[in-house]
């Protein structure tokens, strides 16, 4: 079964769970708090989608990532 992580900053996290909850698909989504710059990934999956960070980081940030 292939589900969706939300890999995100605790506040962040707390936030999409409200949602998650309200649209009912709560079993078919994994929250995961962390910081993408201190924390690895969740593991197991296929891919990361990197949504409003790469704008915001410098060159070498990104090469990092």
């Amino acid at each position: 079964e292939r589900r969706p992580t939300l890999f995100d900053l605790p506040p962040v996290i707390e936030m999409a769970r409200k949602r998650v909850y309200a649209a009912g698909i709560e079993a078919r989504t994994t929250l995961v708090p962390g910081d993408f710059y201190k924390d690895p990934l969740p593991p197991g999956h296929d891919l990361a989608f990197l949504s409003a960070i790469i704008h915001q980081n410098s060159r070498e940030e990104n090469s990092d990532l």
